[in-house]
């Protein structure tokens, strides 16, 4: 049993998983990319595993790799709501994507909002590169000027 669904205007992925048995961890592992692919670079994920039931190490492994595939797509924040104790120990010891930063969570409205603030300290982080380069065009163009004036290009 899993649910994954995307939110293009929040850029963020929601992601169910139940108890998974392993024929059924290629579509889990195939929708999260294909839905992932929908949104934009540094989109969040909500992942929900409080009814995560692996029948085998198989299926973490192949859902870790999944999360690795995105991470190397431009994945962000990962938001893991997790009460099942064998969920924890599977996917905080076996994944690690790249990175995206991995935070437990206890509920979907905690997870919101740990995401919603990744997201608006990323923007002001973007923000503030973009002011940077004024910056340091005015300064290449003080340094050009000095270096023109004492003889060097």
């Amino acid at each position: 049993m899993f649910s994954i669904q995307e939110n293009v205007g929040k850029n963020r992925l929601y992601i169910t998983i139940g108890t998974l048995i392993i024929r059924d961890t290629n579509d889990v592992v195939n929708s999260m990319v294909k839905r992932s692919s929908k949104l934009q670079k540094g989109f969040t994920v909500l992942m929900d595993l409080t009814t995560f039931r692996p029948t085998s190490d198989i299926v973490t492994r192949q859902i870790c790799l999944g999360l690795e595939f995105m991470a190397e797509q431009g994945m962000g924040k990962v938001a893991l709501i997790s009460l099942a104790m064998e969920a924890i120990m599977g996917l905080d010891i076996l994944c690690k994507p790249g990175s995206a930063g991995v935070q437990t969570v206890s509920s979907v409205v905690e997870g919101e909002k740990v995401l919603d603030w990744w997201v608006a300290e990323q923007r002001a982080m973007d923000d503030s590169k973009r002011k940077r380069p004024q910056t340091i065009l005015r300064k290449n163009r003080l340094t050009r000027g000095l270096f023109q004036s004492i003889g060097l290009r």
